[in-house]
């Protein structure tokens, strides 16, 4: 290399390293997550502080505020979604006190003056905050006006999602309800009275022989389940042999099986029972026809039980419906359905004699889908209320100015809405599929669970920020600030 080619090389590698030496300094993630949180909760005078700072203990306060300035906008840029939750976070804290102190204050304005009220203040100080030193009253009118409109705007739009919500189209409920069973029950219990059938009391005593024998080889003894085989000694001393003298030996067995230490030995009594009912030799009947009788008899059990479990169901949605309206805005009813659905789920007792498909769906309930959980997330953000719909929209405006201010509540309504009306679907699909084993349902088709349309669906991964035309993403691309 020539003297020439070599100090053009030297004067070369001297200009890149003064370009290396202009370029900001990343900050790290922590750091730059502190800065998001604190622009929102100063209401962007947080600039302004850092330069105060620098100035207090000998610095140059506009170089040093235009430095933090140009560090945070980086951070944010190379970071957006970190930067949303974090701007998100600062701004609940100060509009949470300033929406606590104006409904203490002005308890007696109607709710859209008061939600108006909260969203002047903080959009008013956001943009105040945001603006150059210049601009502060431009810039506090600009967010003051925008804040005070969303928040006007809030109770409408809240009570609009409502109806929204329960304008949602559910499953088509095409089962027999749960009165209906029972109601189907009780006349197949008359009915199977009513066909005459008597069994020699002999053979009903030889089957409680037979019960009690398989018991005691499987390790019982009266003493350690003195229910189960108190009623094996009814049926043992039996005199007639009716419909109705079976039936109330299965039901005195029910009984006993509420007792967890009888159980085992209940399930075996009567599985054994049941058998010895529906294969009943013909030379042990006295009268009647003893298979038209039994089957008539099962059936009616099946819809009582398919009964009681509905039951069961229909009780925890009507606890979930009460709990989520105690709360004032009945806005939590997608937590109240999981709570109620897994707490019949956590309890043994209860959940007996439902099938594996069932628990199965109960547990799907609980632990949601994917899409429905997705929905829920972003319905965290929802405005529900007049406090979390001023923060909602406070802080909205504060992490993406205008379009933020009305972007991060209405994909938090959409979010809710959709999660909530896809836990209510699984629930109603749970129903039915209780009820759908009730010989009283057969021949009828259990609707499947409805698959949210290809628009819903597009319109979840819009809410998430999934691609460019996401709500967040549109929010947090070009974060509000009048400088």
């Amino acid at each position: 290399m020539s003297d020439r080619e070599e100090l053009q090389a030297l004067r070369r590698l001297a200009e890149l390293e003064a370009k290396a030496g202009d370029k900001p300094q990343t900050i790290g993630h922590l750091q730059g997550l502190l800065r998001q949180y604190a622009h929102t909760a100063a209401f962007g005078f947080d600039d302004e502080l850092a330069g105060a700072a620098s100035a207090a203990t000998g610095g140059e306060y506009k170089s040093a505020r235009d430095a933090y300035l140009s560090e945070r906008e980086r951070y944010a840029d190379e970071n957006p979604g970190k930067s949303l939750a974090a701007g998100i976070a600062g701004a609940l804290a100060p509009g949470g006190a300033v929406a606590k102190g104006v409904m203490r204050g002005a308890a007696a304005l109607p709710t859209w003056a008061q939600t108006a009220t909260i969203g002047g203040i903080t959009g008013g100080a956001q943009g105040a905050g945001d603006a150059d030193d210049g601009d502060r009253a431009a810039g506090a009118l600009t967010g003051g006006v925008f804040g005070a409109a969303t928040g006007a705007a809030l109770p409408a739009v809240i009570k609009g999602a409502g109806n929204a919500y329960r304008s949602v189209v559910g499953v088509d409920d095409v089962m027999p309800s749960a009165p209906s069973l029972k109601e189907a029950a009780t006349r197949g219990y008359e009915q199977a009275r009513n066909m005459g059938l008597e069994v020699k009391p002999e053979a009903i005593q030889g089957a409680a022989g037979r019960i009690r024998q398989t018991l005691s080889d499987a390790g019982y003894r009266d003493y350690l389940a003195p229910k189960t085989f108190r009623a094996l000694s009814e049926m043992e001393t039996a005199q007639t042999g009716t419909i109705a003298d079976l039936e109330g030996i299965r039901r005195l067995l029910s009984k006993a099986g509420g007792d967890l230490a009888e159980r085992d030995a209940v399930r075996v009594a009567i599985g054994q029972l049941d058998d010895f009912a529906h294969t009943i030799s013909p030379d042990d009947v006295l009268s009647g026809d003893a298979g038209a009788a039994t089957k008539v008899l099962g059936e009616a059990r099946a819809n009582y039980a398919a009964s009681k479990r509905a039951e069961l169901i229909a009780e925890a949605l009507r606890k979930a419906e009460l709990q989520a309206s105690s709360a004032g805005s009945g806005s939590n009813i997608d937590n109240a359905i999981r709570q109620q659905i897994k707490s019949l789920l956590n309890n043994p007792k209860k959940v007996r004699g439902f099938s594996a498909e069932e628990l199965a769906q109960m547990r799907t309930v609980v632990e949601g889908s994917k899409l429905g959980n997705a929905a829920r997330l972003v319905g965290k953000f929802a405005p529900t209320g007049v406090v979390s719909g001023a923060l909602s929209g406070g802080a909205g405006l504060a992490v993406g100015g205008p379009v933020g201010a009305v972007a991060l509540p209405a994909a938090g309504l959409a979010g809710k809405a959709i999660g909530d009306a896809t836990t209510r679907r699984l629930a109603e699909t749970l129903s039915q599929t209780v009820r759908s084993r009730a010989p009283a349902a057969a021949g009828i088709q259990l609707p499947g669970l409805p698959a949210l349309s290809p628009k819903t669906q597009a319109l979840i991964a819009a809410l998430m920020g999934q691609g460019e035309g996401g709500l967040y993403q549109k929010s947090i691309q070009r974060p509000y600030t009048a400088r």
